[in-house]
């Protein structure tokens, strides 16, 4: 593609598209892990969220640029575990590690 100087050439590249997946930690390093969404009360989760973008770039970490400065943080995301009337059950931060 050839783009002159004073013209703008735009490329629809699609939507990215969110997965989340959850598994137990009991689980997680064993080989067969699959995705589960029914855990028994008390059950540590390990939850992984990746966001793919149309060109297939896989995105796992996120930064906010700070204002007024060359740097920037993460954006630790947010999660809330509903039951299945829609109550919310868990709501806090992803924590790392």
């Amino acid at each position: 593609m050839k783009v002159g100087s004073k013209n703008v050439e735009t490329i629809e590249l699609g939507k990215p598209v969110l997965t989340v997946t959850a598994v137990g930690v009991n689980k997680q390093n064993k080989g067969g892990a699959t995705n589960c969404s029914v855990f028994s009360k008390g059950a540590k989760i390990r939850f992984t969220r990746t966001i793919r973008g149309a060109s297939g770039g896989r995105y796992d970490r996120f930064y906010q640029n700070l204002p007024n400065t060359h740097g920037d943080r993460r954006v630790d995301p947010e999660i809330r575990i509903l039951d299945s009337g829609g109550g919310e059950i868990v709501p806090g931060k992803v924590e790392y590690g």
